[in-house]
């Protein structure tokens, strides 16, 4: 059974990146804060699906 792939939104295109750190500097301040804020909102859920085709 094969899933049916939707198209992203007009004028969106999928694409890759890669970064490398160049220099590191160790921090210097205790880690504080991370309290939740805000709420996660469903809206117009999408599914993509890739396939890569066999030869």
């Amino acid at each position: 059974m094969s899933s049916p792939c939707h198209d992203l939104m007009a004028g969106t295109q999928l694409l890759g990146k890669s970064a490398e750190v160049l220099e590191y500097t160790k921090g210097a301040c205790m880690p504080s804060g991370g309290d939740v804020q805000g709420e996660v909102v469903l809206a117009d859920p999408v599914t993509v699906c890739c396939y890569a085709p066999t030869s």
